[in-house]
């Protein structure tokens, strides 16, 4: 099953390579002391269990709770969200380990979040690690995802996702434009 996953994401991401080349990136990291994460991700690192089924790269990936650099997207105002929700880039662009191609981290949403449509122009893999949530995209209905589920959306396609008691920590990879950050998508 581990090499089921590599290969599905491998087809969801170009060029060709990509997902090994992340895979490596991630073994290579040096986790650095940080901050403290914020409490919802404290709170996960220290009841975190792991599907059995994950490629070693995730697995090895979400053992650095504790070690990351956790953020917030600038282009977000809604402060009652931000404070529920964080992100960390741990390959890419501005992450750990700089890499051009792709970029991957770790989504974290505290129990009881919805976090709102957004879209951006990367095409996006979440591996659900962590917490059974429902997502959304487009005009879809919402979907139950559990621990070990690949979610993809295509570039620009408009996402969401919700949380109900368990908190959510999932695995995103991101391939293509890199430079736009996501912005959340004005309800209709």
């Amino acid at each position: 099953m581990t090499g089921d996953l590599d290969a599905l994401l491998a087809e969801r991401h170009a060029p060709a390579g990509i997902v090994a080349a992340v895979a490596a990136r991630v073994a290579q990291r040096r986790p650095a002391p940080v901050s403290a994460p914020p409490p919802f991700v404290a709170a996960i690192a220290a009841t975190l269990t792991l599907p059995p089924h994950l490629p070693a790269w995730l697995r090895l990936a979400a053992a650095s709770l504790d070690s990351c650099g956790w953020r917030r997207n600038p282009t977000y105002g809604d402060a009652a969200f931000l404070e529920r929700y964080a992100y960390a880039e741990l390959v890419g662009p501005g992450g750990d380990v700089p890499f051009a191609e792709a970029a991957f981290g770790l989504l974290a949403l505290a129990p009881h979040t919805h976090y709102p449509q957004h879209a951006h122009p990367a095409v996006e893999s979440y591996v659900v690690l962590l917490g059974t949530a429902e997502w959304q995209a487009g005009d879809a209905p919402w979907a139950t995802q559990t621990p070990g589920a690949l979610v993809h959306h295509p570039a620009g396609v408009a996402h969401a996702m919700r949380t109900g008691a368990e908190p959510l920590l999932a695995a995103w990879l991101w391939t293509g434009d890199l430079t736009a950050p996501a912005r959340l998508v004005a309800s209709s």
